[in-house]
């Protein structure tokens, strides 16, 4: 049975652990061992199927504003704590003795934690197959300079890199200026998504509603405030769900009001999108997916702080083909959303959209390949 490592370090949302947990879940139905090593403080909750799991000392962002890294004690990690999360993952790569490594997201980012990347990639060069599991849009890197470093890195160390996404929608060059020296070794995997939820379902959350989310939430208050304004004018029942960095002030300030149900972000959140009326929501990997996979009408407010540009591109592009009504981040109000929910329940939305999604089995069949062309060339030698 081939074993498999992966790395997964979140920062402050659930994306990449969620999307990684997924792909995990598809390792373990073709019957292969997966060591789960993750280094967030909200890891996991999406249910790993067997899945040994391995929790590092925990680092995430700080806010939004303020950046920089923190540990398990709200302080910046220090040399020791680095040396602690670097002996525990070399620790788990020696016992699990993996046939391949799978790194979330690094080298294209997460570039502070090469210090404890780079000696495990040293230590699994010629021991076992590595690949680098990627979403489908990157930030794109100021420097050229750091861009050839990505690169360096790849062809490296790296057998393949698996993007999450739809070559046919987003190409990994619209983020990644260098895309094309790394073509041989780019796979399209299609989407990861949850599986779509029938309309018709018995359950009655989220029947006849508006549901109003944002991932973790820890970017999501100029959507709560737009989104309360907006419910306070209409007559259907509006479900916020908070994820876990929500900002206290949002749980304040939509405390007792009328027609709106406030409570934490749930893992059946599929089902809740395919029995509403609407969802409102950011622009977020997996939410994206939840809204196209469930066919709902979508109101998609994209963040775009501190220069990002993935969710606007991804959200910009959904609008382009005609799934969703866009609000960018600047307009929003109570107005813009209002205005904007008519347009997604009764205007031109397509509520189907042609995106492969079926990302997590394809990446676990990709990955079946490459070991299997592996063993074979081993057993050649």
């Amino acid at each position: 049975m081939p074993s498999v490592l992966y790395y997964v370090q979140n920062l402050w949302g659930l994306g990449h652990d969620r999307r990684a947990a997924a792909i995990t879940r598809a390792m373990i139905d073709i019957g292969w061992g997966v060591t789960y090593v993750s280094g967030g403080f909200s890891d996991s909750s999406h249910g790993l199927r067997g899945a040994q799991h391995v929790s590092l000392p925990p680092i995430k962002s700080g806010t939004p504003e303020q950046g920089g890294l923190i540990g398990e004690r709200g302080s910046a990690p220090d040399t020791n704590y680095w040396n602690r999360r670097r002996h525990s993952l070399m620790e788990t790569f020696e016992s699990a003795a993996p046939d391949l490594l799978l790194i979330e997201t690094f080298p294209f980012g997460r570039w502070p934690f090469r210090r404890e990347l780079e000696p495990l990639l040293d230590a699994a060069r010629n021991k076992c197959a590595i690949v680098c599991s990627v979403r489908d849009i990157l930030e794109p890197k100021a420097e050229d300079r750091r861009n050839r470093q990505i690169i360096d890195l790849i062809e490296r160390y790296f057998d393949l890199v698996l993007v999450h996404g739809d070559d046919e929608f987003i190409r990994l060059d619209r983020t990644f200026s260098l895309a094309s020296k790394i073509a041989g070794k780019t796979r399209y995997t299609g989407y990861v998504s949850a599986a779509a939820v029938a309309r018709s379902s018995s359950e009655t959350d989220g029947r006849g509603e508006v549901i109003v989310s944002a991932g973790g939430g820890a970017t999501c208050t100029p959507l709560m405030r737009a989104a309360m304004d907006a419910a306070m004018k209409d007559g259907r029942t509006w479900r916020f769900l908070l994820g876990p960095s929500c900002p206290t002030a949002v749980h304040e300030f939509l405390k007792n009001k009328p027609n709106v149900l406030v409570e934490s972000i749930r893992l059946d959140f599929p089902g809740l999108l395919g029995r509403a009326d609407a969802s409102i929501s950011q622009a977020g990997y997996n939410t994206t997916m939840d809204v196209v996979t469930c066919e709902v009408p979508a109101v998609m407010v994209p963040y775009q702080g501190m220069g990002q540009v993935e969710q606007n591109l991804r959200a910009a592009r959904l609008a382009e083909v005609g799934r969703v009504a866009l609000v960018p981040e600047a307009d929003v109000s109570g107005g813009t959303l209002l205005a904007a929910l008519k347009q997604a329940e009764y205007g031109q939305i397509q509520l189907t959209a042609e995106l492969k999604t079926n990302g997590a089995e394809k990446s676990a069949d990709i990955l079946a390949n490459l070991l299997k062309t592996r063993f074979s060339i081993q057993e050649q030698i």
